[in-house]
């Protein structure tokens, strides 16, 4: 009898403490991935702004001047 009591004592800890640190755990789970995901998005947005310049320079060609007929 004492046995099962211990065991029922050991699981209703074990329940109140993972319920008392669910919230802190998901909390801190999610700040961390959405730190992740905004770094990767503003250092993947960064290098395209950089390599669009660049293309639109070295891609130009040569300037052609029309003029008008009469």
């Amino acid at each position: 009898m004492s046995s099962l009591l211990k065991i029922l004592f050991f699981i209703f800890i074990i329940s109140y403490v993972i319920r008392r640190l669910s919230p802190l755990l998901l909390g801190w789970l999610i700040r961390d991935i959405s730190k992740k995901t905004s770094s990767k998005y503003n250092n993947g947005h960064n290098k395209k702004e950089t390599q669009n310049k660049t293309k639109k320079s070295d891609n130009l060609g040569e300037y052609i001047e029309y003029e008008d007929i009469e």
